[in-house]
């Protein structure tokens, strides 16, 4: 006979993670939310029959609902870029238990110190809820370097000694979060670009070398473009475009008044006017169309380049914050000899199967499980 009390405590978590009111979880199963808080309250227990079907509206097994309040096998999981980092707490059934978001981590960008320290505030923050975690991978932009990778990983390890850790670049998020990741080419789209293929003769890359080296397809990218074609009509080199009072209306002063400001911001500002370049383009702005353009030959161009140097196949994994506008780069990508795919899932599912692996885990319904509860369970976002 198992426990009311335990059982209790394992309906009402389960429920509160998914979202549900003892209302909307009576309704799955046609019974009364009086019944269920019988139940939470240990004052009752489920016959057979309820207790499958409360198994299944909370996503998990039978064997699990009847389990320990404590949740086994926790591991963290970490997407980390330009401009916001998000931290994740799971379990081997791919329950997602909490979330987190900081700002930027890129330690190209931010600095080793900031990165280290953004870091070890957001794993914190999930260990005082929980302090039994297995692992923590740390997928990071601007940690695919062996000197970033290295640095990173060496103040995790001294901080969580009793902890295994895990650190590369970001990419690997976003190749874990499809179904391609044996062979495939990914192009991350985000503040800012890099390409990589994942093959039988291992990893390799080509950019990410930032915004002042990289020409690929991202923020920086259509940011400066944008800021740049405005300055060409402004001076009378280039042509009329609706960018010049997009940028004004954004900037709340001519372009040419706020140069200065632009050279002494960081480089977030220009990124934010790359979605000016896509409501541009949506209005027929020819100056727009020619930027997308560009950057889209450049990004195709590199896939080619990678493919040849290094194989991958066909198969391209989209990632980055510039996929938003996902119907209007499937307009530039249509004619392309590549098979383009955008995940379903965010990064840090990505993320989270990766840490599994390295650890040699593979939990049932893993990637239902995390689709359910990571939907349902509410960031905690902090500055």
């Amino acid at each position: 006979m198992y426990s009311a009390s335990q059982l209790g405590q394992n309906i009402k978590r389960l429920r509160l993670e998914r979202g549900f009111t003892q209302a909307e979880l009576a309704a799955r199963l046609h019974i009364t939310a009086q019944n269920v808080s019988k139940w939470e309250k240990g004052l009752s227990l489920p016959d057979v029959n309820n207790l499958c079907l409360l198994a299944s509206a909370l996503d998990v097994t039978p064997d699990r609902l009847l389990g320990k309040s404590e949740t086994p096998g926790a591991m963290i999981a970490i997407d980390g870029g330009g401009t916001k980092t998000e931290f994740c707490l799971f379990n081997h059934d791919g329950e997602v238990l909490e979330k987190r978001k900081l700002g930027a981590t890129n330690p190209n960008a931010v600095g080793i110190e900031t990165t280290v320290r953004l870091l070890k505030s957001g794993i914190d923050a999930l260990l005082s809820k929980k302090r039994s975690v297995e692992a923590i991978f740390a997928g990071i932009s601007g940690c695919g370097t062996e000197k970033n990778r290295r640095a990173v990983t060496s103040f995790l390890q001294k901080s969580y000694p009793d902890i295994k850790i895990f650190v590369d670049g970001d990419i690997i998020n976003l190749i874990y979060s499809d179904n391609y990741h044996d062979e495939c080419l990914v192009a991350i789209m985000g503040t800012g670009s890099v390409i990589a293929v994942k093959s039988k003769n291992g990893f390799r890359r080509i950019g990410g070398w930032g915004y002042l080296f990289d020409e690929g397809f991202s923020g920086y990218g259509l940011g400066h473009d944008a800021v740049t074609a405005a300055l060409a009509e402004q001076d009378g080199l280039g042509e009329k475009t609706v960018l010049t009072k997009l940028l004004s209306e954004q900037l709340d002063e001519h372009i040419v008044d706020s140069i200065s400001l632009l050279y002494g911001d960081n480089n977030e500002r220009i990124c934010s006017y790359a979605s000016l370049v896509f409501e541009a383009y949506k209005v027929g702005d020819e100056v727009a169309n020619g930027i997308i353009r560009r950057r889209i030959d450049n990004l195709i161009f590199s896939l080619h380049r990678a493919s040849e140097l290094y194989g991958g196949g066909k198969h391209v994994v989209l990632g980055g914050g510039l996929t938003a506008e996902r119907e209007i780069l499937e307009e530039f990508l249509r004619n392309s000899p590549f098979e383009f795919h955008f995940p379903t899932m965010p990064p840090i599912f990505g993320a989270a199967r990766y840490c599994m692996l390295k650890c040699g885990k593979s939990g049932e319904n893993f990637d239902k499980n995390f689709e359910a509860t990571y939907k349902t369970n509410k960031n905690v976002i902090r500055r």
